[in-house]
């Protein structure tokens, strides 16, 4: 299983997922967007190569809506995308990490059941730590 942190998310956050990641079995390999890819590669590129590489699952704050050619990429690419929701956006970098290690176990248990799916993690954890599924539009 592998995870691309998406630019808009602190590219920081693979390297410290990773090594957080070690117990699991297997061992997610997750990476800043900036290390695979040109920082400023177009959405639809990156999102086509990672689902002809398959395994991927993105984690992202992009509501991903900037055209035509980035839906359609994402709904042919077979990825699953862990999307914040917009409560994500009004917290501060040491919050938002707090709140990523909370859900990254659940996150990793999600990526093994679903496939092609848009999964929106909301801020508050919950006592069960659900997500909201939606099918790529």
């Amino acid at each position: 299983m592998k995870f691309l942190i998406d630019n808009n998310l602190p590219p920081v956050w693979a390297v410290a997922l990773t090594e957080l990641s070690k117990n699991e079995v297997p061992c997610p390999e997750v990476v800043a967007l900036r290390s695979k890819f040109a920082a400023n590669t177009p959405d639809h590129e990156w999102i086509d190569a990672l689902g002809r590489e398959r395994g991927w699952c993105i984690l992202s704050q992009d509501r991903f809506g900037k055209g035509d050619l980035e839906r359609a990429a994402l709904r042919l690419s077979g990825l699953n995308v862990f999307r914040l929701n917009k409560a994500w956006n009004s917290h501060d970098y040491w919050t938002k990490t707090h709140c990523i290690v909370r859900w990254w176990p659940r996150i990793l248990q999600q990526a093994d059941m679903v496939s092609a799916s848009l999964i929106e993690v909301p801020w508050k954890y919950g006592a069960h730590g659900r997500f909201n599924l939606q099918p790529h539009r």
